[in-house]
């Protein structure tokens, strides 16, 4: 062997040499990568299993909160039926109060107004 391949031998020794080193260091990394990635899909299943539980227990509600729906619905229509009363009452009231001379209110006429002091 003489020194040209003796010092080709070397260079191919550390090619190798560091591409083990490089191969190692690697898979060190995808090694952990992947750890990652296991727990981050153990992570999301859980989450999935978590909305899915969450799903189901809001489907279960739907019949009931739409039987509240129409009871609200129900109040309301109650509730603006006796505004419109009230509101009706409200305009005769306003009404006949206006319909009366001055002087006398609701009915009741004061003692000026039976003297001729009030137009």
């Amino acid at each position: 062997m003489n020194r040209t391949s003796f010092g080709n031998e070397i260079d191919r020794a550390f090619e190798q040499i560091y591409m083990t080193y490089w191969l190692k260091n690697k898979a060190a990394e995808d090694h952990e990568i992947i750890k990652d990635l296991e727990n981050a899909r153990k992570e999301l299943t859980a989450a999935i299993e978590e909305l899915k539980a969450q799903y189901e227990e809001a489907s279960e509600q739907i019949p009931r909160l739409n039987v509240k729906a129409a009871e609200i619905s129900n109040q309301i229509g109650h509730l603006q039926g006796k505004l419109q009363n009230l509101e009706t009452e409200l305009k005769e009231q306003a009404v006949e109060e206006l319909s009366w001379p001055a002087g006398c209110k609701g009915g009741r006429c004061n003692q000026r107004f039976f003297r001729g002091d009030v137009p």
